[in-house]
């Protein structure tokens, strides 16, 4: 295996990772801080700024000195946003978004409601996502996409291996598999579960079995 092909291949590995720690994500902002330093290639502080919101808080500035920090409503405004994308990456991971709409707000095709953004919210940029752009392979004639974001080419990325993308059925949680027959998170979860069956099964017919010997020995 060629270097660069093995270092492709662990960077999607890695972006898999971020994606599904994403969206594993609680709903506190200790939540996300944990995230971004887990992950902080993908999920930087200032990630999920427009360009707008960057200017405004001064983050263009060569002097650090005139950086605003960012107040509680914005900080809040901010981290409702990103629970946002988590939600879409959710309903994107699980299956759940037939129509596409959660998929185009993530690679940027799409917006999202103004319903859905706090009233009065302090941040004024319109969309943090950029489309990206096709890029065209003159060999094999495909046509791909690149996106300006490690994040959305995560996504874009995963898409394409979309069958290892899994979500636990015993404990809920998003997860990257191994091997595509692969259903449960962990060999943990895949004990509990089969423990679970074992003993509704048990449950069932065992208590069917117990009812039937007690009539048996009442002769009935």
């Amino acid at each position: 295996m060629k270097l660069s092909i093995r270092q492709a291949a662990e960077n999607k590995e890695r972006w898999f990772d971020a994606l599904a720690a994403f969206a594993n994500m609680g709903d506190s902002q200790a939540d996300w801080d944990k995230l971004r330093l887990m992950h902080p290639e993908m999920f930087s502080e200032q990630w999920l700024l427009t360009d707008d919101e960057k200017y405004h808080l001064g983050l263009f500035e060569d002097d650090p000195s005139r950086v605003r920090p960012m107040s509680s409503g914005e900080a809040k405004a901010l981290l409702h946003r990103r629970l946002r994308y988590r939600d879409c990456l959710r309903s994107v991971w699980s299956g759940n978004d037939r129509e596409g709409t959660n998929l185009r707000i993530l690679y940027g095709f799409g917006f999202i409601e103004p319903d859905e953004i706090p009233s009065g919210s302090p941040l004024i940029g319109d969309e943090p996502l950029s489309p990206g752009k096709p890029i065209v392979d003159g060999i094999t004639g495909e046509i791909l996409w690149e996106f300006p974001s490690e994040f959305q080419q995560a996504i874009y990325e995963l898409n394409k291996n979309r069958r290892r993308r899994k979500t636990c059925p015993q404990c809920g949680r998003y997860f990257i598999a191994d091997k595509p027959a692969q259903a449960y998170c962990s060999t943990g979860c895949a004990g509990d579960s089969k423990k679970a069956t074992a003993l509704e099964y048990y449950n069932r017919e065992g208590r069917a079995r117990r009812i039937e010997r007690r009539e048996k020995e009442r002769g009935l």
